[in-house]
This record gives structure tokens, sequence and C-alpha cells, in this order.
């Protein structure tokens, strides 16, 4: 009787497994399927973008002007309404004119890119006794030069940088999730719990 309960979690582990195996492995092609989508569309995905970050601008800039009906203090209703104002005020205006937004976002991830690197080329000098020190002073290089080159590019590079980076993130991740789903099956099967 207990060798039959054994077998029966056994068997369902493993069906577990494949299943999660191959589940794994679909979301990995949709995911590399999206993103070579986007690198093929980096245009369009930036619109999109575009629009949805403004909408969700506008949803919180509303979400701050109903906070000011809770029962909170008069200063933080104060500070929540003028927020509420301006948020949904840059929310609007996005929506409106996403060329607008398109350079905003554009300029934040240039100059995200541009301290980033700074910061990780400052870390890694002032640590190269830790090993893999140069790895962050490199990909830090990366990310400044990046970061200058959008600068560089404005206003132009404001309407390929966010597909561009949305693409290459999906395709690093499909890939990723490719790898791990193949792994899944390799996991070793389990072991029946101690009597």
């Amino acid at each position: 009787m207990v060798f039959l309960m054994e077998e029966m979690e056994y068997n369902r582990a493993m069906a577990i497994k494949s299943s999660t195996s191959t589940a794994t492995l679909v979301l990995g092609i949709a995911l590399l399927t999206i993103g070579f989508l986007v690198l093929f569309f980096p245009g369009v995905t930036t619109i999109f973008v575009t629009y949805l970050i403004g909408i969700l601008i506008f949803v919180a800039g509303i979400i701050m002007l109903v906070n000011v009906f809770s029962p909170i203090s008069t200063r933080r209703k104060f500070v929540s309404l003028f927020s509420g104002i301006v948020t949904t005020v840059v929310g609007v205006f996005v929506i409106i004119n996403p060329i607008f937004g398109l350079v905003l976002l554009t300029l934040l991830i240039g100059a995200y890119l541009v301290i980033d690197g700074l910061i990780r080329i400052g870390t890694s000098l002032t640590n190269r006794d830790t090993s893999g020190w140069y790895l962050t002073t490199t990909t830090g290089a990366i990310a400044l030069v990046l970061g200058i080159l959008i600068f560089l590019g404005l206003p132009e590079s404001s309407l390929w940088v966010i597909g561009l980076f949305l693409g290459l993130y999906f395709v690093i991740i499909g890939i990723s999730t490719l790898f791990f789903g193949a792994e899944i099956p390799k996991i070793p099967k389990p072991t029946a719990a101690p009597t």
C-alpha cells in the first residue's frame, strides 16, 4: 500500500514536471516572438507604450485626486490634490501629444543609463579587489555610452529607443525562459519521504 502511494506521488510529480517544462517552453517561444515583433516594429511599439504610460499616469492622477476625500490630514490632502492635478494633466498631455511623451521617456531612459553607468563605473573602480569588477566597469561603460548616444540622437532617437529596448528585453527573457524550460526535465526525480 505504501509503495502504491509512493508510486502515485512519483507519477504525479513527473506529470507536473513535464507540463511545467512544456508550459515554460511555450512561454519562452511566445516571449521570443513578441521580442522579434517589437524589434521589427519599434516605432509602433514605442507609440503604443507611450499611450499606455500616458493612460497609467492619468489613472494615477485620478487616484490621487480621489485620495483627497479620504480621512487624511489637511496638509496631506493639499499635497494629494496638487500631485493629483499635476499627474492628471501630465497624463492627458502625454495622451494628446505622444511625441512629448516619447521625448520625455527617452530623456528619462538616457538619464538613467548615464547615471547608472557612472555609478557602476565608480563602484567597480573603488572595488577592484573584488572578482569580476571589470565586468561591472564594462557594463557601466556600455550604459554610459548608450545614454550619451540617446542624448545625442534626440529627438529622432525617441522614435525607436523604447521599442528597441523592449524588443531586446523580450528576446533576452525569451531565450532565458527557453533555457530554463529545457532544464526542468533534468531536475532529479523526487525522493520518497522517509517513513
